[in-house]
């Protein structure tokens, strides 16, 4: 992935679609609800976004299982994640090898997938990152001979457990450091799933407290969807967060993905959601709380 060709067509453009696509847009006020210009089309048209149009973009077709892994899941929670390692920020920034030294016994191989990340890695970096810092990216995003990397971390946080999380406190501490020198997403960044009901309630009953956990999005919603219709299911799921402080790690990614990576502990709030009749299918606004938290949730709900 990660080719170079640019959307074709501008935002103001008109195009037909094959049935059953979506068209998803991103509010351009977050303190408004949307128009009837942001909202899911009845019937549906081709995905198209407005800015983002006019950045490179990638092609769906060359995604592969790996990069569906990291896209193709919900980085929410009603719990705040970052509290599993609390104090990490207190941690020193270590080599790439003392950073995942506590956790070699767990990843067959690990050493000889460090050498690689050390090797291919995007370094030297024009954003500043050290070589270890570089390679900490490239890590996350490589397949290794039973899983992913990213399989392994994800696994250690979705176990909710201080315990599980602690050998991990010295990789956390250095791939922060690494995020932290590359540009924030601007735009609105994506993800998405197969429905799921449970998911679904929980987004549109407007809960107390969520929170963004560690992800990968991609700046292209079109691309999710296309996606997942070919490869998942009818019936979806997407999920857009807006000014959650995303950095792009675009160029630094093992298979050359154009992505964005959420940090944990970010508070979220339900902007708006819209419900695909059609399909039953959900998309759902989420945007960071500023600030205090505020017991004033904004959601705006439509079918079509």
């Amino acid at each position: 992935m990660g080719s170079s060709n640019s959307h074709p067509n501008s935002a103001d453009a008109q195009t037909e679609s094959a049935p059953g696509s979506y068209r998803i847009e991103s509010a351009s006020n977050d303190s408004d609800p949307p128009s009837n210009q942001h909202r899911i089309q009845s019937p549906p048209l081709k995905s198209k976004l407005n800015e983002m149009e006019k950045s490179p973009r990638s092609s769906p077709v060359e995604q592969n299982n790996t990069t569906s892994q990291r896209f193709y899941r919900i980085s929410i929670s009603t719990l705040n994640l970052l509290e599993l390692v609390d104090g990490y920020l207190n941690e020193p920034i270590v080599s790439l090898e003392e950073a995942l030294e506590p956790v070699a016994r767990t990843i067959i191989g690990l050493p000889t997938y460090i050498e690689e990340a050390k090797a291919k890695c995007h370094y030297p970096s024009k954003h500043g990152l050290s070589r270890d810092e570089s390679a900490a990216i490239y890590i996350y995003t490589m397949p290794l001979k039973k899983k992913t990397f990213f399989d392994h971390f994800q696994e250690a946080w979705n176990s909710r457990s201080r315990s599980t999380m602690k050998p991990w406190v010295k990789y956390v501490r250095l791939f922060r450091s690494a995020l932290d020198k590359l540009p924030r997403a601007k735009d609105e960044v994506w993800q998405g799933m197969a429905n799921d009901v449970m998911l679904e309630k929980m987004l549109t009953s407007k809960p107390p407290f969520l929170y963004s956990c560690l992800g990968s999005c991609s700046p292209w919603n079109n691309e999710v969807v296309d996606y997942l219709q070919k490869n998942v299911s009818k019936n979806l799921m997407i999920v857009g967060y807006k000014s959650v402080n995303g950095r792009s790690v675009t160029g630094y990614t093992a298979d050359q993905m154009d992505e964005v990576i959420i940090w944990p502990g970010a508070k979220l709030t339900p902007k708006y959601y819209v419900i695909v009749k059609e399909t039953s299918s959900i998309i759902v606004h989420l945007v960071r709380q500023a600030g205090k938290l505020s017991c004033h949730i904004f959601m705006h709900f439509s079918v079509y």
